[in-house]
């Protein structure tokens, strides 16, 4: 089993396919830190949390896992792919799971709405100094795992669809995601590339 295996069966999954079913797509160059919390049903319950930092430009993004399994993974929304990166086997793996891969949809900034299309407005509120808007919306019939997802977007930074995320399994809160240190900036296309001394592997 590869490493992005292992890490996914417990809260990286729920990133990639929360990024996936929000149909996430960047709309302009731009890179922040990401703090990923995962909350676990046991008793006692236990709070998984993973720091990343994630860079982002039109039809990409790319996050880097931070600590021990310092993974990288490009998401090319345009391609419906995402690669995970190994640094130390040099190894990129080519996850075509069609449980975690659905469809993209492009986003203009002119229509904010069109990016959340299917979700509800139910507030404002403040994070990290942006004002945000804030969405809801609950998973379709199509998705694999039926959650509803809670979404702030900030209206100060109107290039970036959110910079916090929550998602609920039958209303239950079980992991958030953070957008934090957010810099416009452009991004090397290098970054979104697999570097060519790395071997490719297919997991399906």
């Amino acid at each position: 089993m590869s490493s992005f295996s292992k890490i996914s069966s417990r809260l990286t999954r729920e990133v990639i396919m929360l990024l996936f079913t929000l149909q996430a797509s960047a709309l302009a160059d731009w890179q922040g830190r990401m703090k990923i919390t995962g909350y676990s049903d046991s008793k006692p319950p236990v709070t998984h949390i993973r720091e990343a930092r994630i860079y982002a430009k039109p039809r990409f993004q790319r996050i880097d896992f931070l600590g021990r399994k310092s993974v990288s993974i490009i998401f090319d929304f345009a391609k419906g792919k995402t690669w995970e990166l190994d640094p130390l086997k040099r190894v990129a793996v080519n996850n075509a799971n069609p449980q975690i891969v659905l469809p993209y949809k492009s986003c203009k900034t002119s229509d904010i709405k069109e990016c959340f299309k299917g979700a509800k407005l139910t507030g404002n509120d403040v994070v990290n100094g942006h004002p945000c808007e804030i969405y809801e919306r609950d998973t379709d019939g199509k998705d694999p795992v039926k959650m509803k997802f809670k979404i702030w977007h900030p209206t100060d930074l109107k290039e970036i669809e959110a910079i916090k995320y929550q998602f609920f399994n039958d209303e239950r809160l079980v992991g958030s995601v953070e957008i934090l240190d957010i810099e416009r900036a452009a991004q090397d296309d290098s970054l979104f590339e697999v570097p060519q001394n790395y071997s490719i592997r297919t997991h399906r």
